[in-house]
């Protein structure tokens, strides 16, 4: 491990363009640079690292705003120590490590979804997810085409209840 100092956007850029950088501690106004466009330049440069914002400026706004860009943390100097750094940038790598997890675990559901998909359609079988809290249904087109409810634009739990019971008063 090693660390690596610049107080130039532009020389962050090009360290950044020729290593492997884990943590960025930046501050948002460097002299070529100021304010949101630091952090965005930042994370285009390298958007595998964790970017923990320091800033001398205590706004919560701010804060949040750089976090929604793809910081992982917001500092305010002199609010901080070492301890709080430390912590900062191990909470930093975790919430990085879990984020990349997420975005695996969606990566595998649009892939099971698109091999049900395929084998809804070979197969001819249907399926539906019900949201329990506002009993509301996602039918898949398949359990459209079984059920002759193509037309039916967002389908509820009593839509489904009262389907089978048509099938049901059918037989």
């Amino acid at each position: 491990s090693r660390i690596i100092h610049t107080e130039y956007l532009n020389s962050a850029q090009d360290l950044m363009a020729k290593n492997d950088i884990d943590v960025v501690l930046l501050d948002l106004n460097l002299p070529d640079s100021s304010g949101i466009e630091t952090l965005q330049k930042i994370r285009e440069a390298s958007p595998e690292s964790v970017v923990i914002v320091m800033t001398g400026l205590d706004d919560e706004q701010l804060g949040e705003e750089t976090l929604k860009l793809g910081a992982h943390d917001f500092l305010v100097k002199g609010q901080f120590d070492g301890k709080v750094l430390a912590s900062s940038v191990k909470y930093a790598f975790e919430r990085a490590n879990a984020k990349d997890v997420q975005q695996d675990l969606k990566l595998d559901n649009e892939i099971l979804n698109l091999v049900v998909g395929e084998a809804q359609e070979k197969l001819g079988f249907g399926y539906f997810v019900l949201d329990t809290s506002s009993q509301n249904m996602f039918w898949s087109d398949g359990l459209r085409k079984l059920l002759a409810a193509e037309e039916l634009k967002s389908p509820t739990l009593q839509h489904f209840l009262d389907t089978l019971d048509g099938e049901t008063a059918k037989n």
